[in-house]
């Protein structure tokens, strides 16, 4: 019994030393920090519409390669030596899918000189603004007269543009629809867009809060058929969320001559009358 003692008594004492020695030779990584805590979009209200965002990460590069993708908050690591240049693009949940974060393709990147210490973290608050030869094909902040939007055929709600500032999600206006049970809420656009030239990204962007279930899509009129599609469907929200709602491959397709007008709408199905707010309707492309 002795012997066993003083055998594992030897090998502690060897596993204390052999750590002591490691400890006394680790060092840190050499590595630089960075953190991006919240971004911004910056622009002419006038020309680009609304600036409120929902950036929730970053796409991050270097001169030479791809960094990886982090969400807003995350501490990234950097190796100053070999980097001396960042790439920012701003990323956004595609059609709101919590697994699709996207660069996204109207921003453009943020290119930043990066000197940096080892051990320091740097935080950073880009601002990023739309490429300037994005196409906005309508912008509605259902400010002062709204043009774009109607009610559809389909509409048996009751819905108007609401300017008192409590109730307002920014600006001066807001559209604000009263959902009874089994009533339907719809606006269409009122002008028709043609599609069939179609050769690049086309995103719909929309602010809303919601008591029912959104759905928006679009009335693709060929000749004389008209057909509805909805493309996307929205769970309620008592927040108010920004939405990137992805167009390209769903009028992709498009055959000559054909057309299309935005939906969105809410069917209540509850016994209480529902409610539904939109902002900042935008459908853009290049």
């Amino acid at each position: 019994m002795k012997s066993w003692k003083k055998s594992v008594g030897i090998w502690i004492s060897a596993l204390g030393a052999t750590w002591a020695c490691r400890m006394d030779t680790w060092q840190a990584p050499e590595t630089a920090f960075v953190v991006i805590d919240s971004a911004s979009l910056a622009g002419n209200v006038d020309s680009v519409g609304s600036l409120r965002v929902q950036i929730e990460g970053i796409w991050l590069f270097s001169a030479t390669e791809p960094l990886g993708a982090y969400p807003m908050g995350a501490r990234i690591p950097i190796n100053p030596e070999q980097v001396d240049t960042l790439i920012l693009k701003a990323g956004v949940r595609e059609s709101g899918l919590a697994n699709t974060l996207i660069p996204y393709p109207f921003f453009q990147p943020l290119f930043l000189p990066f000197t940096a210490s080892i051990g320091r973290i740097d935080t950073l608050r880009p601002a990023f603004r739309y490429y300037p030869h994005t196409r906005f094909w309508f912008i509605e902040g259902f400010e002062n007269a709204w043009s774009y939007w109607g009610a559809s055929s389909r509409n048996t709600a009751s819905f108007s543009v609401i300017t008192a500032p409590d109730q307002t999600f920014e600006g001066r206006g807001t559209l604000h629809a009263q959902v009874a049970q089994q009533h339907i809420f719809e606006i269409i656009t009122l002008e028709s867009y043609a599609v069939d030239t179609l050769r690049s990204s086309v995103y719909f962007e929309m602010h809303y809060r919601t008591d029912d279930t959104l759905v928006v899509g679009a009335y693709i009129i060929q000749g004389r058929d008209t057909l509805q599609r909805p493309l996307i469907y929205l769970k309620p929200t008592s927040k108010w969320r920004k939405i990137y709602i992805n167009f390209t491959d769903f009028l992709g397709g498009a055959t000559e001559g054909m057309r299309a007008r935005f939906f969105v709408g809410a069917r209540n199905l509850d016994s209480t009358i529902g409610h539904t707010w939109l902002d900042n309707l935008k459908v853009l492309s290049f």
